[in-house]
């Protein structure tokens, strides 16, 4: 979801994949809280993950007010600028993070066994990593 888009474009867009059956076949990734809130409201089911270039306790904080304990909430970070310290905070507030994009066989396996739980790549296939 653009940040740029207002509610009444993420509600119709909502309803738009409600209308054809898709609601909960989508995964809705923004860097706008508001839009992902505004997700949560139209399906308390939905899938909804926060992108940032860097997980804060102020990017948990954030993350952690999408969850309404039916929802799957994740944050997405841009993995070239995760820190150790990052994973740590993020695994131990009990979210679920991804890295986006991540081209390079060896960072995205040192990523996954380090905790990340998915990956956004424009290259890699998954039976290439193991």
């Amino acid at each position: 979801l653009k940040s740029t888009m207002t509610e009444t474009q993420v509600r119709q867009l909502y309803s738009i994949t409600q209308q054809y059956g898709m609601s909960s076949k989508v995964i809705w990734i923004s860097t706008s809280l508001a839009n992902l809130k505004c997700v949560v409201k139209c399906n308390q089911w939905a899938a909804v993950g926060l992108l940032d270039s860097c997980i804060t306790k102020n990017t948990i904080a954030n993350a952690k007010s999408l969850q309404n304990g039916k929802d799957m909430v994740f944050i997405s970070v841009k993995y070239n600028d995760l820190t150790a310290a990052e994973r740590a905070l993020c695994l131990r507030s009990n979210l679920t993070y991804g890295i986006w994009t991540v081209d390079e066989t060896a960072a995205t396996i040192r990523e996954i066994n380090s905790g990340a739980q998915f990956i956004t790549t424009n290259s890699l296939l998954w039976g290439n990593l193991y």
